[in-house]
Order: structure tokens, then C-alpha cells, then sequence
């Protein structure tokens, strides 16, 4: 079962089903080609997705041009149970880091280090950037287990995470390489 929107590169994702007037601070930095160069001189130095939040995490915006995230975050996003945790542990860390006013550092539900950067705008939060989906450890057989174990109660194959030539072994990857069937 997909969730609609999720995934979506360079558009607007909103993921709670709601119409609500956007903050045109967040509008215009969506709209910043200098935000686009941003997001795609990250993808071109690190291999990392960027994208800019809402404060709730209702709205994503995907630059271009910048890829998708990491093969096992796509698995755990695809199910309902899953993205429901990601957005909410997205909301929980962005929330903190616009509290202290500074970047933060994060493992997620799913274990995977994750970024948040709040942005403000003449003392007022509009916006996060988040990055991130990186493993915490070299990518090994035992380490795909252990990240296993955190999202185990999702509908997703053990074989998905741990099995020789899939998505365990390419959990570092950037998502460039899908996931063989």
C-alpha cells in the first residue's frame, strides 16, 4: 500500500489531506532557486536528499534533480504504520530543533541518522530542512538485522532489510540503485 504523495519528487507533498494557507516565508524560500542549487549541491557532495518542512511536517517540498531517499526508508514509508511514525518523529525532532535554534542530529524510529535545520525569519520558525536516511554503522548482514528489529512490526519482509544483495547491502547507498526484486 503506497501513501499518496509520499515519494514525490519536486512538488508539493502534503500529508495530512489539508488545505491550509501556507506561510508565504515557506512559500518563497519553496520557490528559492538559491534553495534548489542548495538542495542539489548537498545530493552532488554527500549523496544526501534534502527537503524543506513545514513546521508540523504537513508540507514537503522535494527540490529537483535530487534524487530519492534510501531504498529501506522508501520500504518503511510505502506502509501506512510506517510513514505515520516517520511524520511523527519528523514533527517530534523539528520541534527541538526550533526550540534550541539550531541544527539537530537525530536517530529516527526506524534507526537511520536523520538532520533537522530550522530556518527562521526575523525571529519567527517557517521552516525545516531535513536530510539525512544514513546508517549509523557500516552496512553488514548483523547491522540490516539490528535495524530490522526497530521496525519489525511493519508489514515488510526481514528479507528486504537482511538478504544477501538487496537493500541490506545497499543501505548506504543514496537510493540511486533500487532495490532488486
Amino acid at each position: 500500500m503506497g501513501i499518496p504523495g509520499h515519494g514525490s519528487n519536486g512538488e508539493t507533498v502534503n500529508t495530512e489531506g489539508t488545505d491550509h494557507a501556507t506561510d508565504p516565508d515557506f512559500e518563497a524560500l519553496a520557490h528559492s532557486p538559491v534553495l534548489a542549487e542548495l538542495a542539489v549541491l548537498v545530493r552532488q557532495l554527500t549523496g544526501l536528499r534534502m527537503a524543506l518542512n513545514t513546521l508540523e511536517v504537513t508540507e514537503i517540498r522535494l527540490p529537483r534533480e535530487t534524487g530519492k531517499g534510501s531504498p529501506l526508508c522508501e520500504l518503511v514509508g510505502a506502509t501506512e504504520q510506517g510513514y505515520a511514525r516517520c511524520r511523527a518523529c519528523d514533527r517530534l525532532h523539528h520541534g527541538r530543533a526550533a526550540a534550541r535554534q539550531k541544527a539537530l542530529l537525530y536517530t529516527c524510529h526506524a534507526g537511520f541518522l536523520d538532520l533537522a535545520v530550522p530556518i527562521f525569519v526575523d525571529g519567527r520558525h517557517v521552516a525545516t530542512l531535513s536530510s539525512g536516511q544514513v546508517l549509523p554503522e557500516p552496512p553488514s548482514k548483523e547491522s540490516a538485522s539490528r535495524l530490522y528489529e526497530r521496525v519489525s512490526g511493519l508489514p515488510i519482509p526481514e528479507k528486504a532489510y537482511t538478504g544477501e544483495g538487496r537493500c541490506g547491502d545497499a543501505a548506504v547507498r543514496t537510493g540511486d540503485e533500487p532495490c532488486r526484486p
